[in-house]
């Protein structure tokens, strides 16, 4: 009976506020508010440093200059012609591969570690801050290749149907993100940035010689390549570039 009454005692509204006290503060709002709220705190703070005058002189300024260099080479029908154009091809992929990888290494693991010391204040939830993040990044980055084809493809001379050129850009758009996301994913997991350099530049070199384009592989090696997304890219864009009446 005394056991009955001291619970009696009680009251809802306590049980609530010692359950509410257990609760982390920043699980009290709905996602989705805390996922718009972290994507406009995000595209603040990161989109400046992505999108900016700088950024868009660097990326016109590499499309016309590569285009100059490998000025009209879609028409020379010659062989040279042909080494000219696949040239242009893997400068294209290795320009949207591993320079974007290096940079994403510092950034985030500098916002990382910025990220650990606000979710032990719980000042935000890990969740919305992860996607808020993605989708920036992804946002602020993805449309680069996409210049880029559209000012150096018609200076070389490779273009035809639109569609082709637009298709291209996807492939080198879809390298840049993944190689992004790759040095996203070393600045989170370990510890220091010389070390996520040395690991990037060592998956940057493996992904490169494993697309088989320097030297042939050995056979009981050969299946890497697919795991390589110059490889992918490469042989999409090639595909895309040439028709089955080119010789």
């Amino acid at each position: 009976m005394p056991r009955i009454s001291l619970h009696s005692e009680i009251s809802s509204e306590s049980i609530e506020t010692a359950v509410k006290d257990e609760i982390p503060i920043t699980f009290e709002s709905p996602f989705w508010d805390r996922l718009h709220d972290i994507i406009t705190l995000q595209g603040k703070e990161y989109s400046p440093t992505s999108v900016n005058t700088l950024r868009v002189i660097e990326v016109v300024g590499l499309a016309f200059l590569t285009g100059a260099l490998f000025y009209d080479v879609g028409n020379d029908t010659t062989a040279t012609g042909f080494g000219r154009v696949n040239s242009l091809l893997f400068f294209s992929v290795t320009l949207w591969t591993f320079t974007r990888m290096y940079t994403a290494v510092g950034s985030d693991f500098i916002w990382y570690n910025n990220l650990k010391q606000k979710v032990s204040e719980r000042s935000h939830s890990l969740g919305p801050v992860c996607f808020g993040r993605i989708f920036v990044v992804v946002a602020s980055k993805s449309w680069w290749p996409f210049i880029y084809v559209i000012v150096s493809f018609p200076l070389a001379g490779i273009i035809g149907d639109w569609k082709d050129v637009m298709t291209i850009a996807m492939f080198l758009c879809l390298s840049n993100i993944c190689y992004i996301s790759i040095g996203s994913c070393l600045g989170v997991l370990f510890p220091s940035i010389p070390y996520n350099m040395i690991i990037s530049i060592l998956i940057s070199q493996t992904s490169l010689v494993a697309a088989g384009f320097y030297t042939t592989l050995p056979i009981y090696l050969s299946g890497i390549r697919y795991i390589s997304p110059v490889f992918w890219t490469f042989s999409g864009i090639v595909k895309m570039s040439y028709t089955w009446s080119d010789t």
